[in-house]
């Protein structure tokens, strides 16, 4: 195990270059927070039509994004394990 970490070449592709192991380890804990914290998708209300698509990239990497218009429709789904976002104008 030692040997992985002392003579072992770690690559960082979000800035391009070589790393040390602890940098590729930290790199590695985001990945799975950010899968951990969006993989069970996201409920929106009151999103503008022209809002979502970006809503959509940045939240939608691992599951879907789902929008609805009135409130009602999110409490109904509270049972759902989703997350949920708002929009306040």
């Amino acid at each position: 195990m030692a040997t992985m970490m002392i003579y072992s070449k770690w690559y960082d592709p979000y800035r391009d270059r070589l790393c040390s192991l602890d940098q590729a380890i930290d790199t590695y804990e985001a990945i799975t927070r950010s899968w951990r914290e969006d993989h069970k998708g996201w409920h929106a209300h009151n999103i503008r039509l022209w809002k979502r698509k970006p809503f959509r990239q940045f939240f939608g990497q691992h599951a879907r994004m789902q929008f609805t218009s009135l409130k009602t429709n999110i409490k109904k789904k509270s049972t759902c394990s989703a997350n949920g976002l708002g929009w306040i104008y």
